[in-house]
């Protein structure tokens, strides 16, 4: 019975104990928490209030001067400050920035007479007032605020900008008193909550002399209005911008012919406007004549120029032994003179068709007359039946020799033809044409190898020579793909010609020839040493 009374005595203690331990663990959180409330209040109440202290560091802040009256433009937006108080000294203000803050009232501007600026755009005003003083006002803006009527505004006769957007001006019976102000050039109402349908044109008829900015859109009674832009242009003569677009000259004239004739006279007030603005873009006759006569004249200077340039490349060749080429001009890379190459041909495509025109070409080249024949490519020039070997010879064919072991005179003709190669140019590309011979026998031969030329003949008459030179050390293995007769007197033909072929794949296939041999020695080294390796290895 003692043990159950003593615990039972105990157990209020601990509970006591607890109570007070949480008591004071709560009494450390309020103390804590009031502490950062009365900072926060603090720091709070130092930006919400407007004090000549809070002034001097927003100046210094925002660089504008430190003496109150040196200021002719101050700064005081986005600042939280919930009323307008310590401007006294600051009487040469022209500009003040109270946008975006808590003001709920305009006051403390009485001694800014000088002010022509104000902004207060962004905060709780309900009503305009305390702006008696300040007679000089050019430009109040007003936007996103709570006004619903627009008043103590009528001496300010000065005041040439007002902005009222975002407001809940609900009739055009708020904002009359904008009537009185004469000197209005640019108003924004828009956005508020007026209703009204009818009169309106007629209200904004009395600026009708001032204004040249209107914004009266996003107001709930505009959308029932008949043909709002259209007379609202009308009745405003210097109107230069209603709502969110400019007012062209196209637009004002078009809306007076609409408001006389309706829609057919305004489509054709439009049709004859833009023929005016046409007419007064056109060049003057004889202004026309003189940039003709200059035309021409710098067309002649170029025509002569390119002929002085021809006859001097034709005496160029001349003198060192050549014949001039008719399409040298096309040869050289003339971007005027390929033009007019593909656009001949073109011409005689379209006229004739591919296989007329083939058909006209061999009948011009060849002599013949009568209806045109189907043209026909002839076969490559033939070496004899033995020419091409079958696949089992060439399976057996020995390899080429190395550069040591060619003959001089093709080792010589091949350096020879390297040399003649020109740097690659912005002209590899181009094409050269090589014209008959003069006193051909058969021009139809000529002809079909200048139209199979553009294969090129190098390869052809390098492999006849180096054949023809192994031949002899052989056995007339190759004595076959010698060429003889005609083949031989038309191969040496076509060396003396320019071959019909790009550049760059001619010069391309120069140094792959020249790559072709060098792999080939390095392999007959290689083969060398491999055999001499084999050697010494019996030997051992």
């Amino acid at each position: 019975s003692s043990s159950v009374s003593a615990l039972r005595l105990a157990l209020p203690n601990r509970k006591s104990r607890a109570h007070n331990t949480i008591s004071c663990c709560g009494g450390a959180m309020d103390r804590a928490m009031a502490a950062e409330k009365e900072k926060l209040a603090k720091a709070l109440g130092s930006t919400r209030k407007m004090t000549p202290e809070v002034l001097q560091e927003i100046c210094k802040e925002r660089s504008m001067w430190s003496q109150p009256h040196l200021n002719t433009r101050l700064y005081l937006n986005y600042k939280g400050f919930d009323d307008i108080a310590g401007l006294e000294n600051y009487v040469g203000v022209k500009t003040l920035h109270l946008g975006n803050n808590n003001i709920a009232k305009i006051e403390s501007l009485d001694r800014m007479s000088d002010l022509r600026c104000l902004f207060l755009e962004g905060n709780r005003l309900t009503c305009i007032e305390n702006l008696h003083n300040n007679l000089e006002l050019r430009q109040l803006n007003l936007e996103g605020n709570a006004i619903r009527k627009v008043a103590n505004l009528s001496s300010h006769v000065k005041l040439e900008q007002i902005n009222l957007a975002h407001n809940q001006i609900e009739s055009l019976e708020d904002i009359s008193e904008l009537q009185s102000l004469t000197n209005l050039t640019n108003v924004d109402v828009s956005y508020n909550s007026i209703e009204a349908t009818e009169g309106v044109v007629e209200f904004w008829s009395q600026l009708a002399g001032s204004v040249r900015l209107l914004r009266y859109h996003n107001n709930p009674g505009v959308r029932s209005i008949e043909h709002y832009r259209k007379r609202l242009v009308n009745s405003l003569p210097i109107l230069g911008y209603l709502d969110e677009r400019p007012v062209f000259p196209v637009e004002r004239k078009s809306s007076k012919a609409w408001s006389e004739g309706g829609k057919e006279a305004m489509e054709e007030a439009k049709r004859e406007h833009f023929r005016e603005r046409n007419k007064s873009v056109q060049v003057d006759p004889e202004r026309r004549e003189l940039l003709t006569r200059m035309r021409k004249l710098a067309i002649a200077r170029i025509d002569r120029e390119a002929k002085e340039r021809e006859e001097q490349e034709e005496e160029r060749l001349k003198s060192a032994g050549l014949t001039p080429d008719p399409l040298t001009a096309v040869s050289s890379g003339d971007a005027d003179a390929l033009a007019d190459y593909a656009q001949k041909w073109r011409g005689k495509v379209n006229l004739y068709g591919p296989d007329g025109l083939r058909d006209k070409v061999s009948k011009e080249d060849s002599g013949e007359s009568g209806p045109f024949t189907r043209f026909a490519p002839p076969s490559r020039v033939a070496v004899g039946p033995s020419s091409t070997p079958n696949r089992e010879e060439h399976q057996h064919r020995a390899p080429e020799p190395s550069a040591a072991a060619r003959p001089a005179s093709a080792s010589v003709a091949l350096s020879a033809r390297r040399g003649q190669q020109a740097q690659p140019g912005a002209s590899d590309f181009r094409t050269v044409t090589s014209s008959v011979a003069a006193g051909s026998e058969d021009h139809t031969t000529a002809f079909q190898e200048r139209q199979f030329s553009v294969i090129g003949d190098e390869h052809l008459d390098l492999g006849l020579g180096e054949a023809a030179a192994a031949s002899s050390g052989s056995g007339g293995r190759f004595s076959a793909l010698q060429p003889s007769g005609r083949t031989s007197e038309m191969h040496g033909a076509r060396r003396e010609e320019l071959a019909v072929m790009p550049l760059i794949w001619q010069q391309n296939q120069q140094q792959a020839s020249v790559d072709e041999m060098r792999c080939m020695d390095q392999n007959f080294a290689n083969s060398r040493a491999h055999t001499a390796g084999n050697d010494l290895a019996a030997l051992d």
